[in-house]
């Protein structure tokens, strides 16, 4: 596997916005794959899957919450 395809867990705990241990901890619960050879790098393709489904949670929680906005006295508290 080439350094093209693969990133060091440095530059992808920079690239998510997350802590080194964060990014460990997603490859231990199978949520990123190693890259051959190096338990510190990982495959490209699955930093950028993740990614992808990261900013997807990201955005059903600004619409939860603008759902939630929309209603005021929908938590029981009016």
């Amino acid at each position: 596997m080439s350094e093209q395809d693969s990133m060091p867990l440095a530059e992808v705990a920079e690239y998510l916005g997350v802590s080194d241990y964060t990014v460990q901890s997603w490859a231990e619960d199978g949520g990123l794959e190693r890259a051959e050879g190096n338990p510190f790098w990982f495959t490209r393709e699955s930093v950028e899957a993740l990614k992808k489904d990261l900013m997807g949670r990201k955005l059903q929680s600004f619409d939860l919450l603008n759902k939630f906005s929309e209603h005021p006295g929908a938590d029981g508290q009016d």
